[in-house]
């Protein structure tokens, strides 16, 4: 499984990513982090499985979208801020089963 981190700059996104991974690695999950910026993560992070924003850019939800023709997600203001790793990577597998689930459907 892919999760691709978004935030304005992709320089907060790869501070709470080395959270992440500390947690997979820890629990030995089969997942992989990118961190990127808001600037970049066109078209690579079509290929993720799961697309989440940092809370200070999620207003812009509705576009990453559109354009990734995906569902994606807004990591919470408190979930970001004390790098909650079991909640953004249960967030991020949940986006992943929705993601899936349309695949399938379509």
């Amino acid at each position: 499984m892919r999760i691709d981190l978004i935030c304005s700059g992709g320089l907060t996104s790869t501070w709470i990513a080395k959270k992440l991974e500390s947690y997979i690695k820890a629990k030995k999950l089969p997942i992989e982090m990118n961190a990127r910026g808001l600037n970049d993560y066109y078209p690579v992070s079509r290929h993720a499985d799961a697309v989440l924003l940092g809370p200070q850019i999620g207003y812009y939800k509705e576009e990453v979208e559109r354009k990734l023709e995906m569902p994606v997600g807004v990591i919470s203001s408190q979930d970001y801020a004390l790098a909650n790793s079991k909640s953004i990577i249960d967030q991020a597998m949940a986006l992943a089963e929705e993601k899936q689930n349309r695949n399938t459907n379509a």
